[in-house]
């Protein structure tokens, strides 16, 4: 039986990559040559030329990186690694947190050493062939020092609250753990931008003025709540406009990149917001929530 769940767990992890890979040819197959005629007095023929190739050049490294992660993952589950380091965890610690804890430590830095150079050349090779990397290396560094330490502090306390569920509860385990990751994934979602994002970025609230008194108004006029409005220092990675709000109920925030307000003008930054509150207002991200649930 042990050998057909094996064979299982391959065909879904196989199934998940060429599934994915196949939607990503069907994506990246459907940029045409031309620029539809509607589009062509907004839309540059060079700067289409150039976001289809930056599109393929990103696809091909975003292949690699799942081919890699794929093939290693089989190769351990075929070859038994993942039992290896598992009967090493219980030998060297009697804490079943410790245990797990040294277990998915070492993946994790398995997965790091792996994904490193990978990112390191999408940021310093492709964006930098076309002009959007502002990203020096000391802060790809703290970036993946930060990101390394938030795994291991938000990803050591699910797993502690895990294990004290699994032995408190027993067989009834799941449905608790699924409750307890749940609440953990809408409170997250719900500060998200006042928690997580300031450890990389600086947030700063917009300056009142025109632009704040647009966007207000705006909200205002759709019956969108905002709580704030911040603008963050995107411009110390990509030369990219961005703008994204998160939150729900009373807590929605919106977040502009500096980059989006200096290359647009203040019409145009609301559109880009009317795009955003679009996917509160289609209930986009309630039903990814729901999803992720």
């Amino acid at each position: 039986m042990s050998g057909y769940i094996i064979y299982i767990f391959i065909f879904f992890i196989l199934f998940g990559f060429v599934f994915s890979s196949i939607l990503e040819y069907l994506n990246s197959k459907n940029w045409n040559d031309s620029i539809p005629d509607v589009l062509k007095d907004f839309y540059k023929k060079s700067d289409y030329k150039r976001a289809k190739n930056y599109k393929i050049d990103r696809d091909k490294v975003s292949l690699i990186s799942s081919l890699l992660s794929t093939s290693i993952t089989i190769m351990f589950i075929v070859s038994g690694f993942y039992g290896k380091i598992g009967d090493y965890s219980i030998y060297y610690f009697d804490s079943l947190f410790l245990q797990s804890a040294a277990f998915f430590l070492f993946f994790l830095i398995i997965s790091t050493a792996i994904s490193l150079p990978i990112s390191y050349y999408s940021v310093f090779t492709i964006e930098e062939k076309y002009g959007f990397n502002k990203t020096t290396k000391i802060t790809f560094l703290k970036d993946k020092i930060k990101g390394l330490l938030m795994s291991l502090i938000i990803g050591g306390f699910i797993l502690f609250v895990s294990i004290q569920i699994y032995s408190l509860f027993g067989a009834d385990f799941w449905l608790w753990l699924w409750l307890f990751l749940s609440i953990f994934l809408i409170l997250t979602n719900m500060f998200y931008t006042t928690l997580i994002v300031p450890i990389f970025n600086k947030l700063s609230p917009l300056e009142e003025g025109s632009l704040k008194n647009k966007i207000e108004e705006y909200s205002k006029k759709i019956g969108y709540s905002l709580d704030k409005i911040f603008v963050i220092d995107g411009s110390k990675r990509s030369s990219k406009a961005n703008a994204f709000f998160s939150g729900l109920g009373p807590k929605k925030t919106i977040a502009l990149f500096d980059t989006l307000i200096e290359k647009y003008e203040e019409d145009e930054l609301v559109a880009v917001l009317a795009h955003e509150v679009g996917h509160y207002k289609k209930n986009h991200i309630k039903q990814g929530l729901l999803l992720s649930v």
